[in-house]
């Protein structure tokens, strides 16, 4: 199982197939270096991505949307399945 784990990495972990959304109240040139400190290490192998024919789900009946307001001085979210 280790080896296929390590297979799927060194194949698929690209940055050209990631997305990173962050959400701050840090100012741009800040999330800027936090991005490149933790994300610009991650090579960019150029992998083509895997287009789906039909989807794996029934439109407007996957996933979950979620959405919260805090009531304390800390936004957290922390979702656990």
């Amino acid at each position: 199982m280790r080896e296929k784990v390590i297979d799927f990495y060194e194949k698929w972990y690209s940055s050209n197939l990631m997305s990173v959304v962050l959400i701050s109240n840090k100012s741009l040139e800040e999330l800027s270096l936090i991005c490149e400190k933790y994300f610009g290490v991650i090579k960019d192998k150029n992998v083509e991505g895997v287009e789906f024919p039909i989807l794996p789900y029934e439109y407007g009946k996957g996933g979950f949307f979620y959405k919260y307001k805090s009531v304390k001085d800390i936004p957290t979210l922390e979702i656990k399945f």
